[in-house]
Protein backbone atom coordinates (compact mmCIF):
# COMPACT_ATOMS: atom_id res chain seq x y z
CA UNK A 1 0.00 0.00 0.00
CA UNK A 2 1.88 3.63 -0.82
CA UNK A 3 0.10 5.94 1.16
CA UNK A 4 1.30 10.06 0.58
CA UNK A 5 0.00 13.58 1.63
CA UNK A 6 -1.19 15.52 -1.93
CA UNK A 7 -1.19 19.17 -2.19
CA UNK A 8 -2.23 20.81 -5.14
CA UNK A 9 -0.11 24.31 -5.77
CA UNK A 10 -0.44 26.86 -8.58
CA UNK A 11 2.65 28.27 -10.66
CA UNK A 12 3.42 30.78 -8.05
CA UNK A 13 3.43 28.83 -5.31
CA UNK A 14 5.19 25.66 -7.16
CA UNK A 15 8.29 28.01 -7.09
CA UNK A 16 7.71 29.34 -3.83
CA UNK A 17 8.20 25.99 -2.20
CA UNK A 18 11.67 25.01 -3.74
CA UNK A 19 12.81 28.15 -2.53
CA UNK A 20 11.43 27.92 0.86
CA UNK A 21 12.77 24.55 1.18
CA UNK A 22 15.92 25.93 0.38
CA UNK A 23 15.88 28.46 2.48
CA UNK A 24 15.66 25.83 5.01
CA UNK A 25 18.90 24.15 4.51
CA UNK A 26 16.57 20.88 2.67
CA UNK A 27 18.50 18.78 0.10
CA UNK A 28 17.44 18.79 -4.06
CA UNK A 29 18.75 15.13 -4.32
CA UNK A 30 17.60 14.98 -7.85
CA UNK A 31 15.30 15.44 -10.69
CA UNK A 32 13.24 12.98 -12.84
CA UNK A 33 11.84 13.74 -15.92
CA UNK A 34 9.11 10.78 -17.01
CA UNK A 35 6.85 9.98 -19.84
CA UNK A 36 3.86 7.80 -18.30
CA UNK A 37 1.54 6.38 -20.96
CA UNK A 38 -1.09 3.92 -19.80
CA UNK A 39 -2.41 0.81 -21.02
CA UNK A 40 -6.09 -0.55 -21.01
CA UNK A 41 -8.36 -2.43 -23.49
CA UNK A 42 -10.23 -1.02 -25.96
CA UNK A 43 -13.46 -1.83 -23.73
CA UNK A 44 -11.73 -0.07 -20.46
CA UNK A 45 -12.00 -3.36 -18.57
CA UNK A 46 -8.77 -2.62 -15.93
CA UNK A 47 -10.88 1.32 -15.22
CA UNK A 48 -14.17 -0.61 -14.70
CA UNK A 49 -12.10 -2.64 -11.94
CA UNK A 50 -10.34 0.08 -10.72
CA UNK A 51 -6.75 -0.64 -11.77
CA UNK A 52 -4.25 1.37 -13.55
CA UNK A 53 -1.28 -0.09 -15.67
CA UNK A 54 0.95 2.28 -16.38
CA UNK A 55 4.93 2.45 -18.29
CA UNK A 56 7.07 5.12 -17.06
CA UNK A 57 10.40 6.46 -18.84
CA UNK A 58 12.40 7.95 -16.29
CA UNK A 59 15.22 10.69 -17.15
CA UNK A 60 17.57 10.77 -14.18
CA UNK A 61 21.06 11.65 -13.70
CA UNK A 62 21.90 11.15 -17.88
CA UNK A 63 20.24 8.21 -17.94
CA UNK A 64 17.22 6.25 -18.73
CA UNK A 65 15.10 3.91 -16.40
CA UNK A 66 12.08 2.07 -17.09
CA UNK A 67 9.50 0.92 -15.14
CA UNK A 68 6.31 -0.94 -15.18
CA UNK A 69 3.45 0.05 -12.47
CA UNK A 70 0.11 -1.58 -11.55
CA UNK A 71 -2.15 0.67 -9.10
CA UNK A 72 -5.89 -0.25 -7.92
CA UNK A 73 -8.36 0.68 -5.46
CA UNK A 74 -7.04 4.67 -5.08
CA UNK A 75 -8.57 6.15 -2.45
CA UNK A 76 -8.11 9.69 -2.27
CA UNK A 77 -9.52 11.67 0.47
CA UNK A 78 -8.28 15.10 2.87
CA UNK A 79 -4.92 15.22 1.11
CA UNK A 80 -4.52 11.66 1.42
CA UNK A 81 -3.77 8.89 -1.28
CA UNK A 82 -3.86 5.10 -0.06
CA UNK A 83 -3.52 2.53 -3.27
CA UNK A 84 -2.33 -0.51 -4.03
CA UNK A 85 0.81 -0.18 -6.18
CA UNK A 86 3.26 -2.92 -7.80
CA UNK A 87 6.19 -1.84 -9.36
CA UNK A 88 8.72 -3.42 -11.51
CA UNK A 89 12.01 -2.23 -13.36
CA UNK A 90 11.61 -3.37 -17.26
CA UNK A 91 14.34 -3.64 -20.25
CA UNK A 92 14.43 -0.73 -22.65
CA UNK A 93 13.78 -3.21 -25.17
CA UNK A 94 10.63 -5.11 -23.91
CA UNK A 95 9.21 -1.35 -22.68
CA UNK A 96 9.56 0.10 -26.27
CA UNK A 97 8.23 -3.22 -28.17
CA UNK A 98 4.88 -2.86 -25.80
CA UNK A 99 4.61 0.32 -26.13
CA UNK A 100 5.06 -0.11 -30.19
CA UNK A 101 2.21 -2.95 -30.28
CA UNK A 102 0.30 -2.53 -27.00
CA UNK A 103 -1.98 -5.26 -28.43
CA UNK A 104 0.67 -7.78 -28.33
CA UNK A 105 0.95 -6.78 -24.79
CA UNK A 106 -0.59 -10.70 -23.76
CA UNK A 107 2.56 -12.48 -25.36
CA UNK A 108 5.15 -9.65 -24.76
CA UNK A 109 4.02 -9.93 -20.83
CA UNK A 110 5.20 -13.02 -20.10
CA UNK A 111 8.69 -11.99 -20.56
CA UNK A 112 8.27 -9.74 -17.59
CA UNK A 113 7.22 -10.79 -14.04
CA UNK A 114 4.75 -8.13 -12.66
CA UNK A 115 3.06 -8.11 -16.63
CA UNK A 116 2.58 -11.71 -16.31
CA UNK A 117 1.04 -10.96 -12.93
CA UNK A 118 -1.51 -8.52 -14.70
CA UNK A 119 -2.24 -10.92 -17.33
CA UNK A 120 -3.25 -13.42 -14.82
CA UNK A 121 -5.00 -11.47 -12.46
CA UNK A 122 -6.37 -8.77 -15.01
CA UNK A 123 -7.64 -10.11 -17.78
CA UNK A 124 -9.10 -8.48 -20.41
CA UNK A 125 -11.33 -9.93 -23.72
CA UNK A 126 -10.37 -6.88 -25.99
CA UNK A 127 -6.69 -5.89 -26.98
CA UNK A 128 -4.54 -3.67 -25.23
CA UNK A 129 -3.80 0.30 -26.59
CA UNK A 130 -2.74 3.35 -25.48
CA UNK A 131 -5.35 5.45 -23.59
CA UNK A 132 -3.41 8.33 -22.64
CA UNK A 133 0.21 9.93 -21.84
CA UNK A 134 1.56 13.19 -19.79
CA UNK A 135 5.03 14.14 -18.35
CA UNK A 136 6.31 15.47 -15.02
CA UNK A 137 9.28 17.43 -14.02
CA UNK A 138 9.72 15.46 -10.88
CA UNK A 139 11.97 17.52 -8.01
CA UNK A 140 13.21 15.11 -5.28
CA UNK A 141 14.01 16.82 -1.67
CA UNK A 142 15.21 15.66 1.65
CA UNK A 143 13.15 17.00 3.79
CA UNK A 144 13.46 16.36 8.03
CA UNK A 145 10.00 18.56 9.16
CA UNK A 146 9.76 15.96 12.22
CA UNK A 147 12.82 15.55 13.99
CA UNK A 148 14.56 12.20 12.96
CA UNK A 149 12.13 11.58 10.12
CA UNK A 150 14.13 12.29 6.66
CA UNK A 151 10.96 12.02 4.14
CA UNK A 152 11.18 12.72 0.32
CA UNK A 153 9.00 15.36 -0.69
CA UNK A 154 8.53 15.41 -4.50
CA UNK A 155 7.83 18.56 -6.25
CA UNK A 156 5.50 17.75 -9.92
CA UNK A 157 4.93 20.35 -12.40
CA UNK A 158 3.16 17.86 -15.15
CA UNK A 159 2.62 18.39 -18.65
CA UNK A 160 -0.87 17.21 -20.07
CA UNK A 161 -2.13 17.57 -23.09
CA UNK A 162 -4.52 20.10 -22.41
CA UNK A 163 -2.48 22.25 -20.14
CA UNK A 164 -0.09 22.18 -16.63
CA UNK A 165 -0.67 21.09 -12.97
CA UNK A 166 1.85 21.66 -10.11
CA UNK A 167 1.68 19.03 -7.00
CA UNK A 168 3.61 17.97 -3.75
CA UNK A 169 3.16 14.69 -3.23
CA UNK A 170 4.78 13.33 0.21
CA UNK A 171 5.04 9.13 0.58
CA UNK A 172 5.67 7.81 4.12
CA UNK A 173 4.55 4.57 5.86
CA UNK A 174 1.05 4.76 6.33
CA UNK A 175 1.71 4.99 10.44
CA UNK A 176 3.25 8.32 9.63
CA UNK A 177 0.99 9.80 7.19
CA UNK A 178 -1.12 11.94 9.85
CA UNK A 179 2.14 13.55 11.28
CA UNK A 180 3.42 13.61 7.79
CA UNK A 181 0.41 15.98 6.64
CA UNK A 182 0.43 18.12 10.34
CA UNK A 183 3.88 18.98 9.49
CA UNK A 184 3.32 19.76 5.78
CA UNK A 185 0.70 22.14 6.20
CA UNK A 186 2.49 23.44 9.13
CA UNK A 187 5.49 24.53 6.94
CA UNK A 188 2.97 25.98 4.09
CA UNK A 189 1.41 27.63 6.45
CA UNK A 190 4.35 29.52 8.01
CA UNK A 191 6.00 29.95 4.14
CA UNK A 192 2.66 31.63 3.87
CA UNK A 193 1.96 29.14 0.53
CA UNK A 194 -1.33 28.38 -0.59
CA UNK A 195 -2.59 25.01 -1.56
CA UNK A 196 -5.76 22.95 -1.61
CA UNK A 197 -5.84 19.05 -1.15
CA UNK A 198 -5.85 17.22 -4.23
CA UNK A 199 -8.96 15.75 -5.57
CA UNK A 200 -8.07 13.44 -8.14
CA UNK A 201 -4.39 11.80 -8.97
CA UNK A 202 -3.17 12.84 -12.36
CA UNK A 203 -4.46 9.36 -13.63
CA UNK A 204 -7.81 10.34 -12.89
CA UNK A 205 -7.30 14.10 -14.43
CA UNK A 206 -6.00 12.95 -18.08
CA UNK A 207 -8.96 10.65 -17.97
CA UNK A 208 -11.21 13.61 -17.52
CA UNK A 209 -9.24 15.89 -19.73
CA UNK A 210 -9.48 18.51 -16.89
CA UNK A 211 -6.57 19.74 -14.92
CA UNK A 212 -9.71 20.09 -11.86
CA UNK A 213 -8.20 19.54 -8.45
Amino acid sequence: METEVKLRINEESYQKVQEKLLEKGFTLKETDNQTNTFLDGQNKEMGKKRYVLRFRKIFRKDKYLYFTTLKGNANLANGISKIEEFEEEISKELFEEILANPSKLPELGLKHNLLTKVLKEHPIESKYEIIGQFTTNRKKFLIELVKDKPWTLELDETEFPFGKAYEIELEVPEDEINIAKESLEKFMNESNIPYTYSKNNKFVNLMKGSLDQ
